[in-house]
């Protein structure tokens, strides 16, 4: 038996506020069973595309539709983080581009809200010439993934590593919808109300999660006062889905609990 949280969070804020599918130290059946009766979306992490054996299965997928439906909630998806669309290699890009359509295509019976992408940049020094190369990979990998039927709508990119406005043509050439992860904002020293000014039309989906030296995605305990503020600043006309994107059932706790007080305490 799993603790559980010690209140409903559903219907608390404008936005729908969701968790990941690995609070518990389990498969993804288990943890949504914990967690739906509690919150109002569930992520669940696709992060790895091999093995097989960590995707789910159709029967799992048959019964995390079932919980929806029993829990009233919903799901998004994060796919996986191990796919490199804009790598130089034709051979990776062809294994992540086949492995997405593959992914979303395992996920269409739930219905997801949307289906966040991470478009992997693994090289740190800047160089205009390889930056417009990898666009370019980037480019006609997306588009491959558009000739095989999935909606640009349906797709989230996420903010990562790198200048967010690197991707600024080709969100809005393919009218792709944006996650705004806020650990990645502070993690990196970005700017959150560049991103937010500039997308939020696009913006439906947030990660919140704290961060300390080199441990990402633990309790929002861990961050300061001003970076909590600039959460709570973009939250309070945000009515897209919010998830706390952390992995452990003490870190979500805490976390909940402090956005519920931090949300009460603001004007």
């Amino acid at each position: 038996m799993y603790p559980t949280l010690p209140k409903s969070y559903k219907g608390l804020f404008p936005f729908k506020i969701g968790t990941t599918s690995f609070i518990y130290p389990d498969r993804y059946i288990p943890n949504v069973e914990t967690l739906g009766p509690y919150l109002e979306e569930i992520e669940l992490l696709l992060f790895e595309s091999t093995p097989k054996n960590h995707l789910p299965t159709k029967a799992e997928i048959s019964i995390l539709g079932l919980l929806a439906e029993k829990h009233q909630l919903t799901y998004n998806i994060h796919l996986p983080i191990d796919l490199y669309l804009g790598d130089e290699n034709m051979t990776r890009r062809n294994k992540a581009v086949e492995s997405i359509i593959r992914i979303s295509e395992l996920v269409i019976p739930l219905s997801p809200s949307t289906c966040t992408l991470h478009l992997i940049c693994h090289w740190n020094t800047y160089n205009s010439a390889r930056l417009k190369i990898w666009q370019q990979n980037i480019y006609h990998s997306l588009s491959r993934l558009m000739d095989a039927g999935m909606n640009a709508e349906d797709i989230t990119i996420e903010n990562l590593n790198y200048p967010f406005e690197w991707l600024g043509t080709l969100i809005s050439d393919f009218n792709f919808r944006v996650c705004l992860d806020f650990g990645h904002i502070f993690r990196y020293t970005q700017d959150a109300d560049i991103i937010w000014n500039n997308y939020r039309e696009r913006i439906t989906l947030i990660h919140l999660n704290g961060f300390e030296g080199d441990r990402d995605h633990i309790s929002l305990t861990s961050l300061s006062p001003g970076q909590l503020s600039q959460i709570l600043r973009v939250l309070k006309t945000f009515t897209g889905t919010v998830s706390v994107e952390v992995f452990s059932f003490d870190d979500l706790k805490s976390s909940l609990n402090l956005l519920e007080e931090c949300w009460l305490d603001s004007p």
